[in-house]
């Protein structure tokens, strides 16, 4: 498997789409799973799923950020992928709300 470049513009904004859908295919079959299960180590599973997204995706925002900077011709395909990498911002803050009631309603006292 070939190691993207990051000077390749087309490397850049395919691994931003690639990192941008998996992470939110991943945190959807992560939610699913708690959903489904109510098993408390998916938790943990979850967060340590959530501060490796975080890493990952900051780490080719930069990179399409720099890309951004040194390709004019090129720019609005790089800025449809940092949208899309932003666009993982809120729907992990939903999922992350979402998990937290069905923790909360799963251990409620009665």
């Amino acid at each position: 498997m070939k190691m993207p470049d990051f000077t390749i513009v087309e490397d850049c904004i395919a691994v931003g789409r690639k990192v941008a859908l998996g992470t939110f295919l991943l945190g959807s079959v992560i939610l699913t799973a708690y959903y489904i299960n109510n098993n408390s180590s998916i938790i943990f599973l979850s967060l340590f799923f959530m501060v490796a997204a975080i890493f990952i995706n900051t780490y080719v925002f930069i990179k399409l950020i720099m890309c951004w900077t040194t390709n004019k011709p090129e720019r609005n395909k790089i800025r449809n992928t940092l949208f899309l990498l932003l666009l993982n911002i809120p729907i992990a803050y939903a999922y992350v709300k979402i998990g937290l009631e069905i923790y909360g309603n799963s251990f409620s006292i009665q």
